[in-house]
């Protein structure tokens, strides 16, 4: 296993292209202001498994 830090997902996004679902979903991030309040922290993990 090798850490995530050393992978520019970016990068092979703009070489391979991003699905239009991905690219929606960008648009609409940004669109939208940061929330005010406590930090959170997200592992990134979304599965059936992991959900309630």
């Amino acid at each position: 296993m090798r850490p995530l830090a050393d992978v520019d997902f970016a990068a092979k996004r703009r070489a391979t292209g991003s699905p239009p679902l991905l690219e929606a979903a960008e648009e609409r991030v940004s669109q939208v202001s940061m929330p005010r309040g406590g930090t959170v922290f997200v592992h990134g993990d979304l599965w059936q498994g992991n959900t309630m």
